[in-house]
C-alpha cells in the first residue's frame, strides 16, 4: 500500500506535537508525576498515538490537590439542635437554652464554637436580648451585655443572631452553651420552629 508524502509528512508533525505535549506536560506535573515520553512503535496510527497521550494525561492527579494525609484523625465535632419555642423574660441573670448545650472532650486544641438562632422581640416596644456562650460556668464574653445584642424595636420584629468564637481550654471535658439575658421585654428564641444551632469543633 503506497502512502502518499503529505500523510506521511502530516504523521510525523503530529508526533512531534505529541512528544512536546509530553514535555509540557512533564514540566507542568513535576518529577514525581511526569509522563513517560516515548515514541509509539513504528506501526501505530497517528491517531491511536494521539488518543493514548489523551488518556495517559487524564488519570494524572490534579497538581494542585493533595492527598489526604494518612493517619489523621477524624473532626471532633459536636451539635445541638433545637426548632422548639423559648422565651425568657426581663432580669438580670443568664438563662440558659438547655437544648443549646454541648459536652466536648478535647485533646488540647482551641475549639471553635459557632451558635445560629434567632431572636424575636416581643412586646409593645420590642426588646432587647443579650447572647453569650458560657464553658461550663465562665462566660466567654462580656459579664453584662455577652457577645453579642440583638434588639428589636417592635412587636413580633426578628433579628439574626450568629455568633462565632475560638475557645483555647485546657484539655478534658467541657460543655458549651448559649445563654441569652433580655434587657427589656421578651426575648423568644425559634419562633415557629425555626432551628438554632450550637456546634464544638476542636481545631487540629
Amino acid at each position: 500500500m503506497k502512502i502518499s508524502r503529505k500523510v506521511v509528512a502530516f504523521a510525523a508533525v503530529t508526533l512531534g506535537l505529541s512528544t512536546v505535549l509530553a514535555q509540557e506536560l512533564r514540566g507542568a506535573l513535576g518529577p514525581a508525576m511526569a509522563l513517560p515520553v516515548t515514541a509509539p512503535p513504528a506501526h501505530t496510527e497517528t491517531a491511536q498515538a494521539a488518543v493514548g497521550l489523551h488518556e495517559a494525561a487524564a488519570v494524572m492527579p490534579h497538581p494542585m490537590v493533595s492527598p489526604r494525609r494518612a493517619g489523621r484523625a477524624a473532626p471532633n465535632v459536636v451539635v445541638a439542635e433545637m426548632s422548639t419555642e423559648w422565651t425568657t423574660a426581663y432580669g438580670t441573670a443568664w438563662v440558659v437554652i438547655s437544648a443549646l448545650s454541648v459536652t466536648i472532650t478535647t485533646s488540647g486544641g482551641p475549639v471553635m464554637i459557632t451558635a445560629n438562632l434567632n431572636h424575636n422581640a416581643i412586646g409593645e416596644d420590642g426588646a432587647r436580648g443579650y447572647f453569650t456562650i458560657f464553658r461550663d460556668e465562665m462566660n466567654l464574653g462580656n459579664a453584662n451585655v455577652g457577645l453579642q445584642i440583638a434588639e428589636g424595636r417592635g412587636d413580633s420584629e426578628n433579628e439574626a443572631v450568629a455568633i462565632v468564637y475560638v475557645d483555647r481550654p485546657e484539655p478534658g471535658t467541657h460543655t458549651y452553651s448559649v445563654r441569652v439575658r433580655s434587657g427589656d421585654g421578651i426575648t423568644m428564641v425559634s419562633e415557629d420552629g425555626q432551628r438554632a444551632q450550637l456546634a464544638a469543633i476542636e481545631l487540629h
